[in-house]
């Protein structure tokens, strides 16, 4: 029943993915021939090769401002097929199975396909844009005048450009090949005016002159693209080795620094018996030893039980707390109290229930996050009050202009097709961004709240418990406090034998050390699911879309599908 329940779901409740076609189109030729009056009539022969069941191909086909479509129809071995049109898009219902290979021409008429100038009619059009989702295999645009012209022009844009080919009757090919989803082409065709002799709609300009023109613009910009090529080539293995040579001298003075660092450290103080001396909040040393950037909502529960610890909450019992006093050292735990008794509670109590009804509301949510985010700003700016980090911002500037050097060097030589000398760019601009980004090189004092909390959480997991009898209560206290903060595996598993020991631990006595490591992980799940709860409640995803025209050129344009 159960495997019935999910067809059905994925089936309805998914319909563009149960249904979708897999196909690719094999062949496309579309053949144009233009009229005396200005009409193009279009012949679009196209083979489909399904591997899925199928109803049918779609044609989406959008016209320039002044041109329509009209009397299309559609054809199979001599036979009409249903044509439904929607919009600009045609649905052709032919039904098939996986395997097999179809057939279609598509027969249409453009009205309005051509544009008269004094020397010519132009044919300016694009069959497919990048709003196109198929891929095309082999792509041929065949473009027909109406009478010959030894002396017709033709240019292509795209897809198309470079492909034209010119016949002696003034036929113009452009023979574009495989051609992806998303990619488009213009073909632009000029003949003889005296040809469209039905036209009255003029327009003042010699189009020959135009297309000749571009071409040998085009011509000179190839010639200097290939002048630049070799100019690149040559100093190509000099700009990458005197990059790579600054990278390795930047780096070597960035270890040295930070070997001095070390050394000044270890001179001026010595390593602790075992927790470091109390140097910031609870929540600040975790934010900045585990150097996350982002705290995660467990903190939550080590700032509520740090509070306990100062003086500044106490417990009611297993799920409650009041406040004794508001006026907490640090901004942070003063936004926390305000936060957590008179917002999510009331009148300075607080509940593991009240915050599971707070998080629960939809329309408190928001307010929620926007609290939690300034906790964590809060926290952060207790951090960054301190002298932790040397002042780098000239060498992080100096590596980015370097980032932004080696990337515009790699596309240059990517676009310049020295693709060689691109992918040996390319680490060194990932070296010098990350350099950029992460660089930190932190102070003799920073170094040491690094060192001893690391060294802690070292020792922390080899403590034995007649060595907990040499630490002050209060040591005790923010050890347990530290470790049910951080994210460590072994120091998480250490923590999960202490509370082994202690499964009848029900007592509120805040006296007793392990209180604050089993209550602080007790209320771990509290803060984590509340935090969960309000981010779904604020997270929502809405995306629309609306295509008014093709993207060729003047509005032309479309697409190939199936269904």
């Amino acid at each position: 029943m159960l495997a019935v329940l999910t067809v059905l779901f994925i089936v309805f409740g998914f319909p563009s993915f149960a249904f979708a076609v897999d196909y690719s189109i094999e062949e496309m030729l579309i053949e144009v021939q233009l009229e005396e009056n200005g009409d193009a009539k279009v012949i679009e022969t196209q083979t489909y090769t399904f591997d899925s069941d199928f109803n049918g191909i779609t044609r989406t086909l959008y016209v320039k401002e002044g041109s329509s479509i009209q009397d299309f129809r559609a054809e199979e071995n001599g036979s009409t097929l249903e044509v439904e049109r929607e919009d600009a898009t045609f649905k052709i219902h032919r039904k098939g199975n996986v395997s097999e290979t179809v057939t279609i021409e598509n027969h249409y008429r453009i009205e309005n396909a051509v544009e008269l100038y004094d020397d010519a009619g132009q044919f300016y059009w694009s069959f497919f844009d990048e709003d196109n989702p198929s891929d095309y295999e082999n792509l041929e645009i065949v473009i027909h005048p109406p009478a010959a012209d030894a002396d017709a022009a033709a240019i292509g844009y795209g897809e198309a450009e470079d492909k034209e080919n010119i016949s002696g009757d003034g036929s113009v090919h452009f023979v574009l090949g495989y051609v992806s989803s998303g990619s488009s082409a213009d073909v632009r065709a000029a003949f003889d005016e005296s040809g469209f002799t039905q036209v009255e709609k003029r327009k003042d300009g010699r189009v020959k002159q135009e297309i000749v023109a571009e071409h040998e613009k085009r011509e000179e910009k190839q010639q200097v693209f290939e002048e630049r090529k070799d100019l690149l080539a040559t100093i190509g293995p000099y700009v990458f080795g005197g990059l790579f040579i600054l990278l390795l001298a930047l780096a070597i003075y960035a270890w040295q620094r930070k070997q001095a660092t070390i050394l000044e450290m270890e001179r001026k103080f010595t390593e602790p018996f075992f927790i470091p001396d109390e140097i910031m909040s609870l929540p600040a040393t975790i934010s900045y030893t585990q150097g996350q950037g982002h705290l995660h909502p467990e903190v939550l529960s080590v700032a509520l039980l740090d509070l306990v610890r100062k003086g500044f909450v106490r417990q009611i019992d297993e799920k409650s707390f009041e406040v004794i006093r508001r006026d907490a050292d640090y901004r942070h735990e003063r936004h926390l109290i305000h936060w957590l008794f008179y917002k999510i509670g009331e009148d300075g109590r607080f509940s593991m229930d009240d915050l599971k009804a707070y998080s629960e509301d939809e329309k408190q949510a928001e307010n929620y996050q926007e609290d939690f985010s300034k906790w964590m700003n809060f926290v952060k700016a207790e951090v960054d009050s301190y002298d932790l980090y040397e002042n780098t911002v000239k060498l992080r500037i100096l590596l980015a202009a370097f980032t932004l050097v080696s990337l515009w060097l790699t596309i240059i030589f990517g676009l310049h097709d020295l693709l060689g000398y691109m992918w040996l760019m390319m680490p060194l601009v990932f070296a010098f961004g990350l350099f950029a980004v992460f660089y930190k090189q932190r102070t003799v004092e920073g170094k040491r709240i690094k060192r001893d909390w690391e060294e802690f959480m070292k020792k922390y997991v080899q403590f034995e418990d007649k060595d907990w009898e040499d630490l002050t209560t209060d040591d005790q206290r923010r050890a347990y406090l530290y470790s049910a903060g951080i994210v460590d595996d072994q120091v998480r598993k250490k923590n999960e034998e202490f509370k082994e020991k202690f499964d009848d631990f029900t007592s509120e006595d805040t006296s007793d050390a392990m209180y604050y490591l089993l209550f602080a992980t007790a209320f771990h799940t509290n803060f984590n699911t509340a935090h969960q709860e309000s981010v779904s409640a604020t997270t929502t995803s809405n995306s629309t879309s609306t295509f008014t025209g093709g993207g060729g050129v003047g509005g032309s344009g479309g697409g190939s599908g199936a269904f």
